[in-house]
């Protein structure tokens, strides 16, 4: 199947767009999403966590992952891959926006 960028559905918030590439179904295994996270953006002060996994590579800008207790501040070109019941969270420090495509299962949306 094939998605045209006005058919992505945007599951965030006002500065954190995170755009499902397909539809919604139980029929799912896996979510594909194109991320970006305005300049401040925050997933929140208390950790998100929720069955599953979850891999992505930052093509574009930067952002600050935190996974359980560690901090790890990723750049354009670094991947990640963590089991998403250890709590995490994701920040852009930064002034500049920063891109991700990032993959979950099982899909939560």
């Amino acid at each position: 199947m094939v998605y045209r960028p006005d058919e992505l559905i945007d599951m965030g918030t006002d500065d954190i767009h995170w755009k499902l590439v397909g539809n919604p179904d139980n029929k799912r295994t896996l979510a594909f999403f194109i991320e970006c996270y305005e300049p401040g953006a925050d997933t929140g002060t208390e950790l998100m966590e929720h069955e599953g996994e979850e891999a992505g590579t930052v093509i574009e800008g930067k952002i600050e992952l935190t996974v359980g207790g560690e901090v790890f501040n990723l750049e354009q070109g670094d991947s990640y891959n963590f089991q998403t019941k250890i709590p995490h969270r994701f920040r852009n420090k930064t002034n500049k926006q920063c891109r991700i495509v990032s993959a979950h299962t099982p899909p939560s949306f």
